[in-house]
């Protein structure tokens, strides 16, 4: 019999579908778990297999776990957590529940309004191992919080904490045995190869090679932390650590073999950021042969050569946080870039050959018309460099309000969010399950009418859809292929007989026309 106690790790389930996001937070926690000895760790995947609320209780009351990990990566997941948590709670009541994730920035709230216990305030690959050690000699004993490192609980009405555990090593940093989502039976929901998941990949030459055909599409990373400071934006951690580049290259080498890996997505918060990580990087994933695309990468980053090395070593595509088309907003973001920047990269990379997405968040403070003006200024002449590109890679997120963050703090001293608990937690299930273009449930943080204020978003895709067909054609902007993907799925044949034959290229997002 195992020296330590039963543990379970769960995940949410926010937002209608299960996201293709591989649960990294919970993967790397269960691995350190085991490596560490304790035996009885299960991975219970409920954003993956959407079970019913009835049968996600009716599991974890059978299995009765001795502690209980809820990984809420972000604080939309309030609602979920706090429904669940007080459920166990009543009926398993020695079952110690344990918070990570975004949402322990509204720890306060969590521990006095849920069944929740204890939150991890940082990384949990460490602290996780402290607590159950912790549990399995004391049990629930609050008095032994103290001397871990990580953690906030609630002690007599009063919230105490910890110091942060120390970081991880690069090393250590996203140390995961992948074999676990094989154990969880989700594998085919995180690693696709359907029409959506490669649509990304499919306006470049090299997707229709034949040594590509049946590969699927999966998501890594090769580095964890941020550089930036935005304002809508919160982490516990410092600064950026890149995975030391043999040990990348070991751990890629076995995901691309063991999942039939062919189209990969990089998920760093940061991407390649610094020139001497870049050129190796590059090198190395030409070896592999592999198209890929960059989820986070900054704009003052980029230059000509980098991208066309990033192209050259398979790189078809990157998304900015470009975030407005305005040097006021800008600044207001604490972007620390120039508007410049956002202009010359997006020229940069539709040279190099590269597709780009851009990403923006409307409505923050000192936001007003003339700032979206300037921001459809922008995202028009941008998504209107050359026709291959496509109006509709263009995504837009009303600023939306998360604790731990500057934009939060403006909220409350602007009496948007009230200051007491009862109001605080009121806001969190208002935004729970909600995503950031939720127009009902974004605050106004601008000066202007709310219906003004709502209004932006529509008006930002409209104008800049129209403005790209008044540049190249209504062609450019439909195609009768987005009829046969939408109707019979995903079909190489169909695809790159459209591909080929039609002049100009297809544009980018041609799945998501409808």
């Amino acid at each position: 019999m195992s020296r330590y106690p039963r543990v379970m790790l769960i995940t949410t389930p926010i937002r209608p579908a299960p996201t293709t996001h591989p649960p990294v937070a919970c993967l790397s926690i269960v691995t350190a778990l085991r490596k560490r000895g304790v035996e009885e760790v299960e991975f219970y995947d409920i954003d993956g297999h959407r079970p019913t609320y009835n049968d996600v209780l009716e599991h974890i009351r059978t299995c009765k776990p001795d502690i209980l990990g809820i990984s809420a990566i972000v604080s939309t997941a309030y609602g979920f957590c706090k429904r669940l948590s007080l459920d166990i709670k009543a009926t398993l009541p020695k079952t110690m529940i344990v918070l990570g994730g975004g949402l322990v920035a509204a720890a306060d709230v969590v521990l006095r309004k849920t069944g929740v216990d204890v939150c991890c305030t940082g990384e949990g690959e460490k602290t996780m191992f402290d607590l159950v050690a912790q549990y399995a000699e004391f049990g629930i004993n609050k008095d032994h919080f103290a001397h871990i490192p990580g953690l906030a609980w609630l002690d007599e009405g009063t919230i105490k904490m910890t110091r942060l555990a120390d970081q991880l090593s690069d090393h250590e940093i996203f140390d995961i045995d992948w074999s676990i989502l094989d154990e969880t039976n989700t594998r085919d929901v995180r690693f696709r190869s359907d029409a959506e998941a490669l649509s990304s990949f499919a306006h470049d030459p090299r997707f229709y090679e034949p040594e590509r055909r049946g590969k699927f599409h999966g998501k890594f990373f090769s580095s964890k932390g941020c550089v930036a400071r935005c304002t809508f934006c919160h982490r516990f951690g410092k600064g950026i650590r890149y995975i030391p580049m043999d040990l990348l290259k070991s751990r890629l080498t076995h995901f691309i073999q063991r999942y039939n890996i062919g189209f990969l997505s990089w998920n760093d918060e940061n991407f390649g950021v610094h020139d001497r990580w870049l050129e190796p990087f590059c090198a190395m994933m030409k070896e592999f042969n592999v198209l890929w695309n960059v989820g986070g990468i900054r704009v003052g980053q980029v230059t000509p050569k980098k991208l066309a090395m990033m192209h050259d070593a398979g790189c078809v595509r990157v998304s900015y946080g470009m975030e407005t088309g305005s040097e006021r907003m800008l600044k207001v973001m604490e972007k620390k870039v120039e508007l410049e920047d956002n202009y010359n990269a997006a020229r940069w990379t539709t040279e190099a050959g590269i597709a780009h997405g851009i990403q923006l968040v409307i409505g923050m403070p000192g936001e007003t018309a003339t700032t979206v003006r300037e921001t459809i200024k922008f995202a028009q002449q941008s998504l209107a460099i050359d026709p291959w590109l496509s109006p509709f890679d263009l995504g837009i997120n009303h600023a939306q309000a998360l604790p731990g963050t500057p934009l939060y703090e403006f909220a409350r001293n602007h009496s948007l969010i009230g200051s007491s608990t009862d109001a605080e937690e009121q806001y969190l299930l208002d935004v729970s399950d909600k995503n950031a273009r939720d127009s009902k449930t974004t605050l106004n943080f601008t000066g202007c009418p709310r219906i003004v204020m709502e209004s932006w978003l529509l008006q930002i895709y409209i104008e800049v859809r129209y403005y790209y067909v008044k540049q190249f054609g209504i062609d450019h902007h439909i195609c009768p292929v987005d009829f046969i993907a939408k109707s019979f799925g995903y079909r190489w044949g169909h695809l790159e007989s459209a591909i080929r034959h039609r002049k100009p290229a297809y544009p980018v997002g041609f799945f998501q026309t409808y």
